[in-house]
């Protein structure tokens, strides 16, 4: 309104074209304003009907706005919009104002005047779309939770958000970076001539996908000695991607590596992790079978691996299978501060209503008092999600951002998907777990 304001009280002609359709782009209190002042003669508002869509304030004599951003505070002040002011001596130098006069031409031919029995016709139009506002605002609620990416920043912004709003917008922009490298990956990883001899044709891509990152990065970045390391590696292959993925696939697919542990895991723990988190199975699980899901889950076993046996009631030396068994029963027993169970939680998050993301579900898993439990952080939850559903998602933890930055990937580890934990007791222990998942 600034700039019709701005017209009237210099007393400058101004020809306002808008839009006419259902989503009443032009307000019925811009047409009443226009309307209470059409004796003045020199304010003149019209509306062109459904396809209208352009940016243009042309200020005839001094030069011409052409952009992106509406008339509105929303894309003046807070988004991200785009446009450039040329000059009357531009706009003539290269022919834009015979242009521009043309379009202007054009647009009036097609455009309506306005009147008092048009403004009764909005006002009904905004009636019939108010009986739609407690729908649309339910929607609106319910995009917050359904969204596919985290939320933009305008331009200008008071407030700050939370930090763990911040923190769950980085593990949400993160976790779609990874998405976004593994789908790059799935062509040449899954291609049959990839396949090693020992990997079954059945073993789920997902799979497929974590075992090739797990051995790329525990042969090749890692390295047994702890000589090579991801940003060395990243240096040299973050601009020659495509040949470093044809290198590892290379290498993947001739097996010259200790495979016996990780053909265990794709072609006969990975279905059986499969079928203990069906949607039909996962409520159903006894004791036994959830210790037998959950030890199978390798940020499982790391954190496990990382806990002290005093803190787990156990004695000193003690066998993995013990630890894994211990850790079990005691995440049974738990429960989330509103009560959820270990099952509740974990079918809440790998099988939950679609109207939330699955980067809602794994957020609210790991960090929303409904659901939250003891020792099951996002990166576990997203590494069971992967076992869960290997034909939907990866399994994704700390180890596959080291693989695919090393490949190249821009991805770092910004949002808990690698678990801060203390130092191993004992190298046997991480030599237990390096060499199996």
């Amino acid at each position: 309104m600034e700039l019709f304001q701005f017209a009237q009280s210099s007393n400058v002609k101004l020809d306002f074209y808008g839009r006419y359709d259902d989503s009443i782009a032009v307000s019925p209190g811009v047409i009443a304003w226009f309307l209470d002042r059409s004796y003045l003669g020199n304010l003149k508002c019209r509306l062109i009907s459904d396809f209208y869509h352009p940016k243009v304030i042309w200020w005839c004599g001094l030069g011409a706005y052409i952009g992106s951003a509406n008339l509105t505070n929303r894309a003046w002040v807070k988004n991200i919009e785009v446009g450039t002011f040329l000059s009357q001596e531009d706009l003539a130098a290269s022919g834009m104002d015979v242009q521009l006069q043309s379009i202007f031409d054009e647009i009036h031919d097609r455009s309506h005047a306005i009147g008092r029995e048009y403004l009764r016709h909005l006002d009904a139009l905004v009636k019939a779309r108010k009986a739609l506002q407690d729908e649309i605002d339910k929607l609106a609620g319910q995009f917050k939770s359904m969204r596919f990416f985290p939320p933009g920043d305008a331009f200008v912004n008071s407030g700050r958000p939370s930090s763990k709003q911040l923190r769950k917008e980085a593990f949400q922009r993160q976790r779609l970076r990874l998405m976004e490298a593994i789908e790059e990956l799935k062509p040449s990883v899954l291609a049959s001539s990839a396949r090693p001899h020992w990997l079954s044709p059945a073993a789920a891509e997902g799979v497929q996908i974590d075992q090739f990152l797990f051995a790329y990065h525990a042969y090749n970045v890692r390295g047994f000695n702890n000589k090579e390391h991801v940003e060395r590696v990243h240096a040299q292959n973050k601009l020659r991607r495509q040949d470093a993925i044809k290198e590892a696939v290379k290498w993947w697919s001739a097996a010259d590596y200790p495979y016996v542990d990780i053909a265990t895991m794709a072609n006969v723990t990975a279905p059986r992790l499969q079928e203990l988190f069906a949607r039909g199975k996962l409520p159903t699980l006894n004791l036994d079978e959830f210790c037998e899901a959950m030890s199978g889950v390798h940020a499982v076993q790391q954190f496990v691996m990382n806990k002290a046996n005093a803190d787990m009631g156990l004695p000193p030396k003690q066998e993995m299978t013990t630890k894994l068994r211990r850790h079990g029963e005691l995440l049974w027993t738990k429960r989330s501060s509103a009560g959820k169970s270990t099952l509740q939680t974990l079918s809440y998050v790998i099988w939950g209503s679609d109207q939330e993301s699955i980067e809602t579900r794994l957020w609210n898993g790991s960090e929303d008092n409904k659901w939250a439990l003891p020792w099951t952080r996002i990166a576990t939850l997203g590494d069971i999600l992967g076992w869960a559903r290997p034909d939907d998602y990866a399994p994704v933890n700390g180890r596959s951002v080291k693989a695919l930055r090393a490949l190249g990937f821009d991805v770092v580890d910004e949002s808990g998907l690698e678990e801060q934990l203390p130092a191993p007791e004992t190298n046997e222990a991480a030599a237990q777990i390096e060499a199996g998942s």
